[in-house]
């Protein structure tokens, strides 16, 4: 939600007090990803990660599905964005 920076400070605590958790390690590069991105793109990003949340959130499927395809296309490889289009749809 535009606070890429708290969240790698937060981040960076996390891998000190946890060196041996790869889920650190893997948010730690993640975060560096959208730190790399330009500001005008990662609002974009931010935009269409938040349209797809709460497209979940109402079981609008298919929006969410766009929105977070949408986000891949301005930051390739998010892995935020590719777990949750990995998320099973529900019957």
């Amino acid at each position: 939600m535009g606070r890429t920076s708290d969240a790698k400070k937060l981040c960076d605590q996390a891998f000190t007090n946890w060196p041996e958790d790869d889920r650190v390690e893997k948010m730690q590069k993640a975060l560096d990803v959208l730190l790399a991105v330009d500001p005008q793109t990662l609002v974009g990003y931010q935009q269409f990660i938040l349209a797809g949340t709460t497209a979940m959130n109402g079981k609008r499927f298919k929006d969410a599905v766009t929105a977070f395809t949408a986000s891949l296309q301005l930051v390739p490889n998010d892995p935020v964005a590719m777990v949750c289009l990995a998320e099973p749809i529900p019957q």
